[in-house]
């Protein structure tokens, strides 16, 4: 096989050289995509890509791509295919060795590259969790850092971090021992995990800040726990809810893993914050005067009052108790958010221009929405210095553009000892050989014919006694001729000699044309349409352009709708249970559809494209919006004050850091995610 390619690449090489003289040979013609030699028909969409042709013969003038294919069959074991994998990277060094020896580009490639690839990609993002997790401890340790020892809890904030790191180890452990697999899509969720689980922390430090120091650790505990811990229920129970609802909605396998992944990863780090966490902080609590758990490690040589006043809070939340005058002691981006934004922004001229500038951003979100596109592309899966980034490139302009042969797999053959069954076949390719974009008859590669053609040079076969006898099978595969048709086909064993012995079996044929992925799209739906019509063949096609990407194609718009609309009804159903009135629960619904809606929008817009990983993230954007309206509508209802103004001023004093950082974090994270893998 090698030898014919090298000899016929050969060939087309001094084809080329004659400097655009014809070709004066009568027992060659370099046609495409038929080439004629000794006037016998040869499919060659398979070794020629990027192809110029003239004259009425279509003879070649120019070629961009020349292809050389080596096929390795073995047995598979551990010890063959970790040489196998040894085989390619030397394989793959040979051609670059030869790429700088020449003025030839050679681009390596294999069956298994794309594999290689997705799992190099878990390989390099997976140790960026570590990195976050160090960054998050010297976040956590210094903003809960206080010169008032009493106030002070770094150590606490850094077992807030060690609890989610658990959390995130048992839901790992638990489903991976399940046979759940971990693909790059579900690389985000422990930067996800991370930030939900330290946001949850610091709920439970600000509420525990706000406790009589005077009352018993545990009467401080269960207050603590009423407070936080109805939020924590409230945002883990409906971000739940959304994750798995994706995980049964979603129809692409590698998100409905990452929803189920997170989901269970949500609940799992909410089980550690109220046993766990909650231990640590009574454990921290008994030592507070002493300065908390970090005395464990470190003596303060100095004590100052739990009742002063006068101290450097950089806590996230600290809103413990104060009489008015005690006021001005707060960090003044408190003092900004209660007493300047809020009052601001509940002025009359302020509501309008606000109304104004939300028709505006719904419009436009509206229309981002009715015109973001579907790209699916395996460029868009793979890392942008990724060795095989050039052949993807490559496949993608000329190879896939220009022909491909899609392999037919027959698992349910019929009995060929009948000429009904033969006809039957014959039919079902010759209606895939005169669809628009095929080569034709030319191009089929079948085992059958051949064999056929094989049995005809004996005169005394029967076919209905003797198609099937293991002497003629042997004899027709041993032929070196034929031998490229065994990996074809696959034989049973223990069957009587002369009965059916064809366990499966496939077939190709080419085509070509098909240089946009609307065009592979519809042809690939119109051979399942084909083969679907002969359904006691069992028949299924692969080996061609990444069908499942085409399949995504083709369901992901659909999908993402479902999907979306079924989150924000699933969430304004749960949240029916937690919020006070119907109200909370109209503007917290309300709130998620125009997030969700600028998400969608604010992609399409900003270029994006929708697939997988654009859809997954408007999963998370819905799942994480509904913690911000349902704080604040906790927040608002649990305040003690008569009137809007003072409620809001509240309100902004006691959220307006948690929304600061929890969307840092969760952005800063995510983009990081995103720049290192290239899912754009």
């Amino acid at each position: 096989f090698f030898s014919f390619f090298s000899s016929f690449i050969l060939s087309i090489i001094n084809y080329l050289k004659l400097n655009g003289k014809v070709n004066s040979n009568p027992n060659l013609q370099l046609s495409y995509p038929v080439m004629y030699l000794f006037n016998r028909p040869k499919d060659i969409g398979q070794v020629i890509y990027g192809v110029n042709v003239t004259g009425r013969k279509r003879e070649i003038s120019s070629a961009k791509v020349v292809t050389v294919h080596w096929y390795i069959n073995f047995e598979s074991s551990p010890e063959k295919e970790k040489a196998y994998v040894a085989f390619r990277k030397e394989l793959d060094n040979f051609w670059l060795s030869k790429k700088n020896e020449s003025k030839l580009k050679f681009i390596p490639h294999n069956d298994k590259a794309m594999n290689d690839e997705m799992l190099l990609i878990i390989e390099v993002s997976l140790p960026f969790a570590a990195v976050v997790s160090i960054q998050l401890m010297l976040f956590v340790i210094l903003s809960n850092y206080s010169r008032d020892i009493i106030k002070s809890k770094p150590m606490e904030g850094y077992l807030a971090v060690i609890s989610v790191i658990l959390s995130l180890i048992c839901t790992f452990g638990l489903l991976f021992r399940l046979g759940m697999p971990f693909n790059p899509v579900s690389c985000t969720m422990p930067f996800l995990i991370l930030a939900i689980g330290v946001d949850d922390a610091f709920l439970m430090l600000g509420a525990w800040r706000t406790t009589d120091q005077h009352l018993s650790v545990e009467k401080r505990m269960a207050m603590t726990m009423s407070d936080a811990g109805l939020s924590i229920t409230v945002t883990s129970v409906t971000d739940f809810g959304c994750f798995a609802l994706g995980y049964f909605l979603c129809p692409i396998p590698a998100v409905s893993d990452f929803c189920i992944l997170t989901a269970v990863g949500i609940m799992m780090d909410y089980l550690f914050q109220i046993t766990f966490y909650a231990s640590v902080m009574v454990f921290g609590g008994r030592k507070e005067i002493d300065g908390g758990l970090i005395s464990c490690c470190y003596k303060f040589k100095s004590k100052e009052s739990s009742t002063s006043n006068r101290y450097i809070q950089r806590g996230f939340l600290s809103t413990s108790k104060c009489e008015p005058n005690e006021f001005a002691s707060e960090p003044y981006i408190h003092r900004w958010f209660g007493d300047i934004y809020a009052p601001f922004i509940l002025r009359k001229e302020v509501r309008l221009v606000s109304f104004v500038v939300f028709l505006i951003y719904a419009s436009l979100a509206i229309y981002g929405c009715i015109s973001i596109a579907v790209d699916i592309s395996p460029r868009k899966y793979i890392r942008d210095d990724s060795p095989i980034q050039p052949f993807i490139d490559l496949a993608d302009k000329y190879i896939w553009a220009d022909n491909i042969m899609p392999v037919f797999y027959v698992m349910n053959p019929p009995d060929f000892r009948t000429v009904h069954a033969r006809a039957r076949m014959n039919e079902l390719i010759y209606r895939l050989e005169h669809t628009p974009f095929s080569i034709g008859r030319v191009s089929t590669n079948f085992w059958l014919w051949e064999y056929q053609r094989f049995l005809n040079d004996f005169p005394d076969i029967n076919y209905t006694k003797n198609f099937y006898e293991k002497k003629y099978l042997i004899d027709f595969f041993d032929q070196s001729d034929n031998q490229q048709y065994r990996a074809q086909v696959k034989m049973k064993s223990n069957v009587t000699n002369g009965e059916p012995c064809i366990a499966a079996f496939t077939f190709q044929t080419s085509f070509y044309g098909l240089d946009s992925w609307d065009k592979r799209h519809n042809e690939l739906y119109g051979w399942r349409a084909m083969i679907a019509e002969y359904p006691d063949f069992d028949v299924f096609l692969a080996g061609i352009f990444s069908p499942f990407l085409i399949d995504q194609r083709k369901s992901i718009a659909p999908s993402s709708m479902q999907s979306i609309g079924s989150a924000i009804s699933v969430m304004a159903i749960l949240s029916v249970f937690f919020l006070p009135d119907k109200q909370s629960v109209f503007f917290m619904t309300w709130s998620l559809l125009s997030i969700s809606m600028g998400v969608c929008g604010g992609l399409s817009l900003w270029g994006s494209d929708l697939d997988s990983v654009s859809m997954g993230c408007i999963v998370m954007a819905i799942g994480l919006a509904v913690d911000f309206s349902i704080h604040i509508c906790y927040r608002y209802h649990r305040s003690t004050q008569q009137t809007a103004n003072q409620k809001v001023a509240i309100l902004n004093l006691l959220l307006s850091l948690f929304k600061l950082f929890r969307i840092y974090f969760y952005e800063k994270k995510y983009l990081l995610f995103k720049k290192n893998h290239s899912f754009e």
